[in-house]
């Protein structure tokens, strides 16, 4: 039985109320129990989502509608080839996987890679406790636990996304983390508790962005720290995207978001499940979103050269400064004030 969830009882919290949970155990069944609503743990993953955060059927339908994209596409993707081969790796096996991508990520230069080429530092987590948003297969998890020795709660808005990284976390120790299953715009977390807050390439998929990034700042502890990273609207890859768009005839902004959304996240497409929602974003619409935190810091970054026969002459150039500005996301770091 893997109980890694009674470890973090004391961060988890009612997703509505934001009230401390109650375990309740018995022979039968294991839930968390709050001042409004019980949640269940299915296969020692919480189900911390409430329908009371959701206060039209529309709301509820539309939240369902993403939930059900992410967790089919990722029944899809943990089989295939580039995911399925994770869950057989021992512990030195997947530490020297993801080492050799940090060590790559540096080598590209401070500032033009991801997160590791500058916001995150190996061991600079360590005995602290994170929560990752949208952990997808449970390898960013494994990145902050391995790599920078914190403990994690990864949340994601799918069933299974929180069940393989609860598989990966508990595979190598107890009380190394936990997956949760709930909604970035009402974490079930208690106010001012946790340390660091991660999140890659995920809340840009949140119906009300604005409402996740109030979550992410009322979790953290005062001088907290955070790093999110979004797609970035200004890239060369987004801008090619968006030309081509523009010239299918999506020409208002309603329009626009729905081909962007729709035509992305191909690879976790499962029958006719379509991705639900997907916004890109600029820097000056980054540093209004964040700017009730502290010390923020935003760049781009994580260029490399798009599939054209024709822009092939980036390639010299992708560990360059100028071509980082062009790169695909866009990098969010700071403090809670």
């Amino acid at each position: 039985m893997n109980d890694n969830y009674k470890y973090f009882c004391d961060y988890l919290a009612c997703p509505y109320s934001k009230n401390n949970l109650k375990l309740v155990e018995d022979f039968r069944s294991r839930s968390f129990e709050s001042d409004t609503s019980k949640y269940p743990i299915k296969n020692d993953v919480p189900v911390l989502i409430s329908k009371l955060n959701y206060n039209n059927t529309n709301n509820e339908k539309y939240t369902k509608s993403i939930e059900e994209f992410w967790n089919s596409g990722w029944e899809k993707r943990s089989v295939e080839d580039d995911h399925s081969f994770l869950y057989r790796l021992n512990e030195e096996e997947l530490f020297n996987r993801l080492k050799a991508r940090y060590d790559l990520q540096k080598s590209r230069g401070v500032g033009i890679g991801d997160y590791f080429s500058n916001e995150i530092k190996l061991n600079s987590l360590k005995n602290k406790t994170c929560i990752i948003i949208g952990p997808g297969c449970g390898e960013e998890a494994m990145e902050l636990n391995l790599l920078c020795k914190a403990k994690v709660i990864g949340i994601d808005i799918s069933f299974k996304s929180a069940s393989l990284t609860n598989t990966l976390l508990h595979k190598f120790g107890d009380k190394s983390g936990i997956g949760v299953q709930g909604d970035s715009r009402f974490l079930p977390i208690q106010s001012n508790t946790i340390d660091f807050v991660f999140s890659s390439g995920v809340i840009h998929h949140s119906p009300n962005i604005e409402k996740s990034i109030d979550e992410i700042y009322r979790v953290l502890k005062p001088n907290g720290k955070f790093c999110i990273a979004l797609y970035h609207k200004h890239s060369i890859v987004w801008m090619k995207f968006l030309l081509k768009a523009f010239l299918r005839g999506n020409w208002t902004k309603k329009s626009l978001n729905k081909y962007t959304s729709n035509q992305t996240e191909v690879s976790w497409v499962t029958d006719d499940r379509k991705n639900p929602h997907t916004r890109l974003f600029s820097r000056a619409q980054c540093f209004e979103l964040f700017n009730v935190f502290d010390d923020v810091n935003i760049r781009s970054g994580n260029f490399h050269t798009p599939g054209n026969f024709f822009l092939k002459f980036f390639d010299p150039l992708e560990d360059t400064k100028i071509m980082s500005k062009f790169g695909t996301m866009i990098y969010i770091s700071g403090s809670k004030k």
